[in-house]
Protein backbone atom coordinates (compact mmCIF):
# COMPACT_ATOMS: atom_id res chain seq x y z
CA UNK A 1 0.00 0.00 0.00
CA UNK A 2 1.51 3.53 -0.64
CA UNK A 3 1.23 5.87 1.95
CA UNK A 4 -2.65 8.14 1.34
CA UNK A 5 -1.65 12.08 0.61
CA UNK A 6 -3.61 12.58 3.52
CA UNK A 7 -1.69 10.28 5.90
CA UNK A 8 0.55 12.31 8.33
CA UNK A 9 4.09 11.78 8.40
CA UNK A 10 4.38 9.08 10.71
CA UNK A 11 6.54 9.18 14.53
CA UNK A 12 6.28 5.69 14.42
CA UNK A 13 6.43 2.57 12.42
CA UNK A 14 5.26 -0.78 14.12
CA UNK A 15 7.27 -3.24 12.20
CA UNK A 16 6.34 -6.96 11.85
CA UNK A 17 7.39 -10.18 10.04
CA UNK A 18 5.22 -12.82 9.46
CA UNK A 19 5.15 -16.57 7.53
CA UNK A 20 2.20 -18.76 7.66
CA UNK A 21 0.21 -17.43 10.40
CA UNK A 22 -2.88 -17.06 9.42
CA UNK A 23 -4.73 -18.00 12.39
CA UNK A 24 -3.04 -15.63 15.15
CA UNK A 25 -2.79 -12.39 12.82
CA UNK A 26 -6.50 -11.63 13.90
CA UNK A 27 -6.21 -11.12 17.50
CA UNK A 28 -2.38 -9.85 16.91
CA UNK A 29 -3.46 -7.06 14.41
CA UNK A 30 -6.82 -5.95 16.60
CA UNK A 31 -4.77 -5.47 19.59
CA UNK A 32 -1.98 -3.51 17.46
CA UNK A 33 -4.66 -1.22 15.98
CA UNK A 34 -5.77 -0.56 19.45
CA UNK A 35 -3.14 1.01 20.93
CA UNK A 36 -4.13 3.88 22.79
CA UNK A 37 -1.09 5.74 21.59
CA UNK A 38 -2.94 6.20 17.63
CA UNK A 39 -5.19 8.42 19.23
CA UNK A 40 -1.91 11.37 19.63
CA UNK A 41 0.27 10.42 18.08
CA UNK A 42 1.18 9.37 13.92
CA UNK A 43 1.72 5.72 13.51
CA UNK A 44 2.10 3.35 10.39
CA UNK A 45 2.41 -0.87 10.13
CA UNK A 46 4.83 -1.80 7.99
CA UNK A 47 4.39 -6.11 7.56
CA UNK A 48 6.72 -8.49 5.77
CA UNK A 49 4.63 -10.92 4.70
CA UNK A 50 7.81 -13.80 4.27
CA UNK A 51 6.01 -15.63 1.57
CA UNK A 52 3.28 -17.55 3.05
CA UNK A 53 1.65 -20.56 2.06
CA UNK A 54 -1.93 -20.01 4.02
CA UNK A 55 -4.26 -16.78 3.56
CA UNK A 56 -1.94 -15.19 5.29
CA UNK A 57 -2.45 -12.39 2.42
CA UNK A 58 -6.18 -12.48 2.21
CA UNK A 59 -6.25 -11.60 6.34
CA UNK A 60 -3.48 -8.73 5.77
CA UNK A 61 -5.28 -7.38 2.76
CA UNK A 62 -8.27 -7.20 4.81
CA UNK A 63 -6.48 -5.17 7.79
CA UNK A 64 -4.89 -3.14 4.96
CA UNK A 65 -7.89 -1.81 3.72
CA UNK A 66 -10.04 -1.58 6.67
CA UNK A 67 -7.34 0.05 9.39
CA UNK A 68 -7.37 3.50 10.12
CA UNK A 69 -3.74 3.96 9.86
CA UNK A 70 -1.56 3.54 6.60
CA UNK A 71 -0.39 -0.16 6.75
CA UNK A 72 1.92 -1.30 4.34
CA UNK A 73 2.47 -4.85 2.90
CA UNK A 74 5.87 -6.11 1.92
CA UNK A 75 7.02 -9.22 0.15
CA UNK A 76 9.70 -11.08 1.61
CA UNK A 77 12.18 -13.18 -0.30
CA UNK A 78 12.09 -16.18 2.40
CA UNK A 79 15.98 -15.25 3.20
CA UNK A 80 15.80 -15.41 6.99
CA UNK A 81 14.10 -13.55 9.40
CA UNK A 82 16.90 -10.85 9.76
CA UNK A 83 16.41 -10.27 6.10
CA UNK A 84 12.84 -9.67 6.48
CA UNK A 85 13.25 -7.26 9.21
CA UNK A 86 15.46 -5.48 7.27
CA UNK A 87 13.29 -5.09 4.61
CA UNK A 88 10.46 -3.63 6.79
CA UNK A 89 12.97 -1.29 8.35
CA UNK A 90 14.13 -0.18 4.64
CA UNK A 91 10.64 0.82 3.63
CA UNK A 92 9.71 2.59 7.31
CA UNK A 93 8.90 5.98 6.99
CA UNK A 94 8.93 6.71 11.03
CA UNK A 95 11.12 8.53 13.19
CA UNK A 96 11.10 5.25 15.52
CA UNK A 97 10.66 1.12 14.62
CA UNK A 98 8.76 -0.68 16.82
CA UNK A 99 9.27 -3.97 16.51
CA UNK A 100 6.79 -6.92 17.17
CA UNK A 101 6.53 -10.37 16.16
CA UNK A 102 3.58 -12.27 14.86
CA UNK A 103 2.28 -14.35 18.06
CA UNK A 104 2.03 -11.72 20.56
CA UNK A 105 -0.75 -10.32 21.75
CA UNK A 106 -0.18 -6.20 23.16
CA UNK A 107 -1.90 -4.65 25.62
CA UNK A 108 -3.73 -1.21 24.65
CA UNK A 109 -0.61 0.75 26.78
CA UNK A 110 2.17 -1.22 25.07
CA UNK A 111 3.04 1.41 22.23
CA UNK A 112 2.68 4.56 24.47
CA UNK A 113 5.04 3.21 27.31
CA UNK A 114 7.60 2.83 24.97
CA UNK A 115 7.60 5.54 23.77
CA UNK A 116 6.85 7.58 26.93
CA UNK A 117 9.81 5.53 28.21
CA UNK A 118 12.06 6.60 25.27
CA UNK A 119 11.02 10.06 25.38
CA UNK A 120 11.99 11.14 29.54
CA UNK A 121 14.83 9.04 29.63
CA UNK A 122 16.54 9.86 26.27
CA UNK A 123 17.10 6.49 25.31
CA UNK A 124 17.89 5.92 21.87
CA UNK A 125 16.27 1.95 22.61
CA UNK A 126 13.37 0.70 24.73
CA UNK A 127 12.86 -3.11 25.33
CA UNK A 128 9.68 -3.73 26.97
CA UNK A 129 8.90 -7.32 28.83
CA UNK A 130 7.48 -10.87 27.82
CA UNK A 131 4.86 -12.84 29.47
CA UNK A 132 4.33 -16.74 28.55
CA UNK A 133 0.43 -17.36 27.65
CA UNK A 134 0.51 -21.44 27.52
CA UNK A 135 -1.88 -23.53 25.87
CA UNK A 136 -4.43 -25.30 27.80
CA UNK A 137 -3.75 -27.79 29.78
CA UNK A 138 -0.20 -26.66 30.91
CA UNK A 139 0.75 -24.94 34.06
CA UNK A 140 3.89 -23.02 34.70
CA UNK A 141 4.80 -25.73 37.48
CA UNK A 142 5.51 -27.84 34.60
CA UNK A 143 8.01 -25.79 33.02
CA UNK A 144 11.04 -24.52 34.54
CA UNK A 145 12.35 -21.08 34.26
CA UNK A 146 15.29 -22.07 31.42
CA UNK A 147 12.23 -23.46 29.57
CA UNK A 148 10.90 -20.38 29.75
CA UNK A 149 13.45 -18.36 28.73
CA UNK A 150 13.82 -20.51 25.55
CA UNK A 151 10.46 -20.00 24.98
CA UNK A 152 10.97 -15.85 25.10
CA UNK A 153 10.07 -15.34 28.60
CA UNK A 154 11.53 -12.23 30.00
CA UNK A 155 10.11 -10.48 32.77
CA UNK A 156 12.10 -7.69 34.89
CA UNK A 157 10.40 -6.02 37.98
CA UNK A 158 12.01 -1.73 37.54
CA UNK A 159 12.35 0.60 34.66
CA UNK A 160 16.45 1.07 33.90
CA UNK A 161 18.91 1.36 32.04
CA UNK A 162 19.83 -1.81 30.30
CA UNK A 163 23.05 -3.79 31.17
CA UNK A 164 25.02 -5.36 28.25
CA UNK A 165 23.87 -9.03 29.73
CA UNK A 166 20.03 -8.05 29.58
CA UNK A 167 19.48 -7.10 26.29
CA UNK A 168 16.11 -7.16 24.65
CA UNK A 169 14.31 -8.84 22.02
CA UNK A 170 13.14 -7.58 18.52
CA UNK A 171 9.85 -9.16 19.55
CA UNK A 172 9.01 -6.07 22.14
CA UNK A 173 11.78 -3.32 21.31
CA UNK A 174 11.30 0.20 20.61
CA UNK A 175 14.27 1.44 18.33
CA UNK A 176 15.20 5.10 17.09
CA UNK A 177 15.24 4.76 13.27
CA UNK A 178 18.45 6.94 12.35
CA UNK A 179 20.34 4.22 15.06
CA UNK A 180 19.31 1.38 13.39
CA UNK A 181 20.11 2.66 10.07
CA UNK A 182 24.01 3.75 11.65
CA UNK A 183 24.61 -0.13 12.92
CA UNK A 184 23.78 -1.37 9.95
CA UNK A 185 20.66 -3.28 10.64
CA UNK A 186 20.96 -7.12 11.06
CA UNK A 187 23.25 -8.98 10.52
CA UNK A 188 22.00 -11.45 7.85
CA UNK A 189 24.56 -14.16 8.78
CA UNK A 190 22.66 -15.11 11.79
CA UNK A 191 20.05 -17.38 10.10
CA UNK A 192 20.04 -19.58 13.29
CA UNK A 193 18.68 -16.70 15.24
CA UNK A 194 20.40 -14.25 17.15
CA UNK A 195 20.38 -11.54 15.13
CA UNK A 196 18.70 -9.22 17.73
CA UNK A 197 21.52 -9.71 20.31
CA UNK A 198 24.04 -9.14 18.14
CA UNK A 199 22.62 -5.86 16.79
CA UNK A 200 21.77 -4.73 20.42
CA UNK A 201 25.56 -5.54 21.44
CA UNK A 202 26.68 -3.48 19.11
CA UNK A 203 24.65 -0.75 20.49
CA UNK A 204 25.51 -0.69 23.17
CA UNK A 205 28.99 -0.79 22.56
CA UNK A 206 28.44 2.01 20.67
CA UNK A 207 27.43 3.64 23.78
CA UNK A 208 23.97 4.67 22.84
CA UNK A 209 21.51 5.13 25.67
CA UNK A 210 19.30 2.00 25.87
CA UNK A 211 16.10 1.57 28.44
CA UNK A 212 14.02 -1.05 29.70
CA UNK A 213 10.18 -0.78 30.34
CA UNK A 214 9.03 -3.98 32.23
CA UNK A 215 5.22 -2.00 32.14
CA UNK A 216 5.79 -2.14 28.09
CA UNK A 217 4.47 -6.31 29.05
CA UNK A 218 3.28 -8.48 25.76
CA UNK A 219 1.86 -11.72 25.83
CA UNK A 220 3.89 -14.42 23.49
CA UNK A 221 1.10 -17.61 22.50
CA UNK A 222 2.73 -20.89 23.38
CA UNK A 223 1.22 -23.73 20.62
CA UNK A 224 1.41 -27.10 22.17
CA UNK A 225 4.73 -28.51 19.88
CA UNK A 226 6.66 -25.78 21.57
CA UNK A 227 6.41 -27.00 24.58
CA UNK A 228 7.58 -30.61 22.83
CA UNK A 229 10.91 -32.01 24.92
CA UNK A 230 12.72 -32.18 21.22
CA UNK A 231 11.35 -28.99 20.20
CA UNK A 232 13.42 -27.51 23.34
CA UNK A 233 16.58 -29.12 23.10
CA UNK A 234 16.77 -28.02 19.49
CA UNK A 235 15.77 -24.70 20.23
CA UNK A 236 18.04 -24.84 23.61
CA UNK A 237 21.34 -26.51 20.65
CA UNK A 238 20.44 -23.48 18.48
CA UNK A 239 21.10 -20.82 21.55
CA UNK A 240 24.60 -22.68 21.98
CA UNK A 241 25.25 -22.17 17.89
CA UNK A 242 23.81 -18.58 18.16
CA UNK A 243 26.72 -18.02 20.86
CA UNK A 244 29.60 -19.28 18.59
CA UNK A 245 28.36 -17.54 16.50
CA UNK A 246 28.38 -14.08 18.04
CA UNK A 247 31.63 -14.83 19.33
CA UNK A 248 32.77 -15.37 15.91
CA UNK A 249 31.57 -11.67 14.63
CA UNK A 250 33.16 -10.02 18.28
CA UNK A 251 36.56 -12.26 16.90
CA UNK A 252 36.83 -12.95 20.36
CA UNK A 253 38.31 -16.46 20.83
CA UNK A 254 38.98 -15.89 24.24
CA UNK A 255 35.05 -15.11 25.49
CA UNK A 256 34.01 -18.24 23.54
CA UNK A 257 36.42 -20.47 25.26
CA UNK A 258 35.63 -18.66 28.25
CA UNK A 259 31.71 -19.38 27.97
CA UNK A 260 32.61 -23.07 26.52
CA UNK A 261 35.13 -23.80 30.03
CA UNK A 262 32.18 -22.49 32.02
CA UNK A 263 29.30 -24.03 30.65
CA UNK A 264 31.82 -27.38 30.61
CA UNK A 265 31.80 -26.72 34.21
CA UNK A 266 28.06 -26.49 35.08
CA UNK A 267 27.37 -29.36 33.19
CA UNK A 268 29.80 -30.91 35.52
CA UNK A 269 28.45 -29.21 38.75
CA UNK A 270 24.68 -28.46 38.28
CA UNK A 271 23.65 -29.52 35.06
CA UNK A 272 24.07 -33.80 35.66
CA UNK A 273 23.66 -33.67 39.67
CA UNK A 274 20.17 -31.96 38.80
CA UNK A 275 19.39 -34.19 35.78
CA UNK A 276 20.03 -37.02 38.18
CA UNK A 277 18.03 -35.29 41.29
CA UNK A 278 15.33 -34.66 38.95
CA UNK A 279 14.34 -38.13 38.09
CA UNK A 280 14.91 -39.66 41.79
CA UNK A 281 11.90 -37.10 43.00
CA UNK A 282 10.23 -37.29 39.84
CA UNK A 283 10.26 -33.80 38.77
CA UNK A 284 10.08 -33.41 34.95
CA UNK A 285 10.25 -29.94 34.86
CA UNK A 286 13.95 -29.94 37.05
CA UNK A 287 14.95 -33.19 34.70
CA UNK A 288 13.93 -31.00 31.39
CA UNK A 289 15.50 -27.48 32.25
CA UNK A 290 18.65 -29.85 33.19
CA UNK A 291 18.73 -31.58 29.99
CA UNK A 292 18.11 -27.53 28.13
CA UNK A 293 21.23 -26.42 29.53
CA UNK A 294 22.94 -29.35 28.36
CA UNK A 295 22.24 -29.18 25.13
CA UNK A 296 23.27 -25.13 25.04
CA UNK A 297 26.62 -26.25 25.82
CA UNK A 298 26.37 -29.49 23.17
CA UNK A 299 25.83 -26.50 20.92
CA UNK A 300 27.88 -24.08 21.89
CA UNK A 301 30.50 -26.72 20.93
CA UNK A 302 29.01 -28.32 17.94
CA UNK A 303 28.49 -24.34 16.31
CA UNK A 304 32.23 -23.68 17.35
CA UNK A 305 33.45 -27.22 15.43
CA UNK A 306 31.34 -26.35 12.01
CA UNK A 307 32.22 -22.54 12.65
CA UNK A 308 36.22 -23.70 12.13
CA UNK A 309 36.00 -25.78 9.07
CA UNK A 310 33.80 -28.76 10.71
CA UNK A 311 30.57 -29.90 8.34
CA UNK A 312 27.65 -27.27 8.14
CA UNK A 313 24.97 -29.79 8.26
CA UNK A 314 24.98 -28.37 12.12
CA UNK A 315 23.92 -25.27 11.44
CA UNK A 316 22.13 -26.25 8.45
CA UNK A 317 20.04 -27.65 10.90
CA UNK A 318 19.86 -24.97 13.03
CA UNK A 319 18.24 -22.23 10.76
CA UNK A 320 15.86 -20.57 12.34
CA UNK A 321 13.23 -21.07 9.66
CA UNK A 322 13.35 -24.88 10.15
CA UNK A 323 13.02 -25.68 13.10
CA UNK A 324 11.48 -28.28 13.94
CA UNK A 325 8.17 -27.67 11.27
CA UNK A 326 7.47 -24.55 13.16
CA UNK A 327 6.26 -23.25 10.02
CA UNK A 328 3.29 -25.19 8.16
CA UNK A 329 4.97 -25.44 4.92
CA UNK A 330 8.41 -26.55 6.53
CA UNK A 331 8.93 -30.40 7.71
CA UNK A 332 11.03 -31.27 10.71
CA UNK A 333 14.63 -31.70 9.51
CA UNK A 334 16.00 -35.79 11.49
Amino acid sequence: MVPRPSDPEPEISVVMTTCSRAHLLPGVLDALLGQSLLASVPVEMVIVDDQSTDNTPEVLAKYQVEAAISVRILRGAKQGVAAARNLAAQHARGRWLASFDDDEIAPPHWLQTLYRVAQQNHAVCVGGATALSLPDGWSFSEVGPRARRLLGEILFSEERSMQFHELPSTNNVLIRRDVFESLGGFDLNFTEGGEDTDLFQRMHQAGHRMWLAPEAKVLHLIPPRRLDPHFLSQSAMRTGAIEARLAGARKSPTRLLYNLTGRLLLAVARDIPQWAAGHLTRQPAKVLDARLSLAVTAGLYRGLTAARGGSSQFLNRMDFRSRHGERPDTAPRQ
